[in-house]
């Protein structure tokens, strides 16, 4: 076979191995069994010659007629398989026989009656009546060693053809399941690329409708609140022109609504990244430390609350609107919990390599141990003027304020929620190089 060697071959499966073994051990099997019946047989054909030619001499014999026993002898020399065949009388004197030539001569005596010598000759008793004569000796010739050779050349040959076919299909085996675990494996990696590209794809067509959303919503509210500024000066020139008391509760009314309306184009302005900031340097265990009191008092007295500050860096954001988007997000994680719960806020350092994203960042996550969001939801959860929310308890705004605010100052967020399990908004913010802080 092309390019076998057994070397190449150490990884054969046992199976394969095992099986040329036994093929091999059957081809020996087969021919010492072929060897021992061959030669069985052609001691039995002897020997049934030998009893005929003892059954046609006894006159002979009996009369000591030297000619008449040679007529009997004589036709024996036909078969090529007698070496030598004689009659000899009943005191062991040899009377008449041949001898073929390169074989032994016949032995002038014999020693005793034998049925089938050691040394492969016959001898048969000659008996008239019960009466021996004398005996009938026939040796046997030794088989050409051409003619076993080749017999058993065939048989080797045809066991060692099984063992190679074996081991081949073994070799063949071996590299069939290599390659077919090569392939395995970059399918794997195909498929994990193409799920990371789907994933890249999906983060960045989200990008792009926040964007638009962003530029939408933020050209609105910048117009909105110019036309609220015009509206609350007017208002004010009016109550002066008019001499209205300052106390008068229709302007307090209108003033108040004026303030809602600004504060809420301010949280779009905010998702729309448009929102003047006074980033600074923020040591998120330090705020969260400080926001305790805030934070308890926003949750129900059945939700408990857990800490876990482990970060050891500052980021640089605006410090006033990091508190709004932690007290707005513990806010919406009580609202998830229909009943007792638990929320977590724990931040750590991460350092990220993915595509898009890579670098150092202080990470905080709050969590949630409420209803969870359905898979609709949480595709919108960041969304702006998207909630589940009843009517008048809520804007939709937290959330997409928050992500705006996150996205401004550098970072990014992720929603990580199913039906029942609660809910993990996760915030990356870029870690500040060469600054540690203690771990709160």
């Amino acid at each position: 076979m092309s390019g076998f060697s057994l070397r190449g071959n150490r990884e054969l499966p046992w199976a394969a191995v095992a099986g040329a073994i036994v093929l091999l051990l059957a081809g020996l099997f087969a021919a010492f069994y072929e060897e021992a019946l061959y030669q069985s047989q052609r001691a039995q054909g002897g020997l049934e010659q030998a009893q005929v030619l003892a059954a046609s001499v006894p006159a002979a014999l009996s009369f000591g007629d030297r000619k008449a026993a040679e007529e009997y002898v004589r036709p024996m020399q036909v078969n090529p398989e007698i070496a030598a065949a004689g009659l000899y009388h009943r005191d062991g004197d040899l009377l008449t026989g041949f001898s073929r030539a390169h074989s032994d001569p016949l032995p002038p005596r014999l020693n005793g009656a034998k049925h089938l010598a050691d040394d492969g000759a016959i001898v048969v008793p000659v008996v008239q009546s019960g009466t021996p004569l004398g005996w009938v000796y026939l040796g046997l010739s030794a088989e050409p060693r051409a003619n076993r050779i080749s017999r058993y050349a065939v048989v080797a040959l045809l066991a060692f053809m099984a063992v190679f076919v074996i081991m081949g299909l073994g070799n063949a085996q071996t590299q069939l399941k290599r390659q077919s675990q090569r392939l395995s494996e970059a399918n794997l990696r195909l498929e994990n690329e193409i799920a990371e590209r789907e994933r890249i794809e999906e983060a960045l067509r989200q990008s792009q409708k926040m964007e638009a959303l962003g530029q939408l919503s933020g050209g609105i509210a910048h117009d909105l609140n110019n036309h609220l500024m015009i509206i609350k000066g007017n208002l004010h020139l009016l109550k002066k022109k008019i001499g209205l008391p300052g106390e008068d509760r229709h302007v307090q009314g209108a003033d108040e609504g004026i303030r809602r309306a600004a504060a809420l184009t301010q949280r779009v302005l905010s998702f729309s990244r448009k929102q003047a900031l006074s980033p600074v340097e923020v040591d998120l265990n330090e705020l969260i430390g400080d926001m305790g009191d805030l934070i308890r008092n926003s949750l129900r007295e059945n939700i408990s609350i857990e800490r876990h500050l482990q970060s050891t860096q500052r980021v640089q954001v605006d410090r006033n609107q990091m508190e709004n988007i932690v007290l707005n997000i513990v806010v919406n994680a009580r609202d998830a919990l229909p009943g007792a719960g638990k929320v977590t806020i724990a931040t750590r350092d991460a350092v990220l390599d993915e595509s898009g994203a890579p670098g150092s960042f202080v990470v905080l996550e709050i969590t949630d141990t409420g209803i969870g969001m359905a898979p609709e939801v949480l595709a919108r959860a960041f969304d702006p003027f998207f909630t589940t929310k009843p009517v008048g308890q809520g804007t939709g705004l937290g959330l997409s304020t928050a992500y705006g605010f996150v996205t401004q100052s550098g970072g990014h967020m992720r929603i990580k929620s199913s039906p029942g399990a609660g809910a993990t908004i996760t915030i990356f913010l870029p870690a500040l190089p060469g600054d540690e802080v203690g771990c709160g």
